[in-house]
């Protein structure tokens, strides 16, 4: 799973992680529905949310601090998380001692949208091949594939209304779905347009 775009350009996740290792994104992928967790220290407290980023024994602790204080700590709860990259500017800045994940990035609300294309038969085989769509019986598809996820997240928990803020997501994810697979389909992941493109840079190269 690769990210394609953050709100952030100061900090980045690593996410060479598979679907699977991430509780929200499995669920998506294998149910075709929304996830939403509106707190996830306790769910991970009850073994139901796992995350590659998150420290499972550490965010443990955290819960257990929590329940005996009821306060929420976001230094403490930051230290839970690791996998965070800093450009070299950001990190330059930051002593030694506090190089920990900003807040912004150590979330305890989260809510995963499918991005999905319904009647997907003009997809191109470059694009099917990347994304692991196969090609339905007949040329024609009346199912949803799932070719990416849009994810928001908060540092709240609680933050999310479900009835509410799912619906928007699918809005933002469908708008989004309109820009992006065209440009996915035609120009990155399109077989043509790259053999297009090295044809022209050739000829550039030539001075022709």
């Amino acid at each position: 799973m690769q990210s394609i775009r953050r709100n952030s350009d100061t900090f980045d996740y690593f996410t060479e992680y598979p679907v699977s290792a991430n509780t929200g994104f499995n669920h998506v992928y294998t149910t075709s529905e929304p996830y939403l967790c509106n707190d996830i220290p306790k769910a991970v407290s009850l073994g139901k949310y796992k995350n590659p980023r998150l420290n499972d024994i550490d965010a443990r602790e955290y819960y257990k601090e929590f329940e005996s204080s009821g306060k929420h700590d976001d230094y403490k709860w930051a230290l839970s998380w690791n996998d965070l990259i800093y450009d070299d500017d950001t990190k330059n800045k930051i002593p030694e001692n506090e190089k920990r994940p900003p807040q912004e990035a150590c979330y305890m609300s989260t809510m995963i949208i499918p991005m999905t294309l319904l009647n997907n038969e003009g997809l191109s085989d470059e694009f099917r091949e990347h994304f692991h769509i196969p090609r339905p019986p007949g040329g024609t598809s009346k199912s949803r594939a799932i070719w990416g996820f849009l994810c928001f997240d908060h540092v709240d928990t609680d933050y999310f209304v479900e009835k509410l803020d799912i619906p928007v997501g699918y809005i933002f994810a469908d708008m989004l779905s309109l820009i992006l697979i065209n440009r996915l389909n035609y120009v990155t992941y399109s077989e043509t347009f790259g053999k297009a493109e090295k044809y022209i840079d050739k000829k550039i190269r030539e001075g022709l």
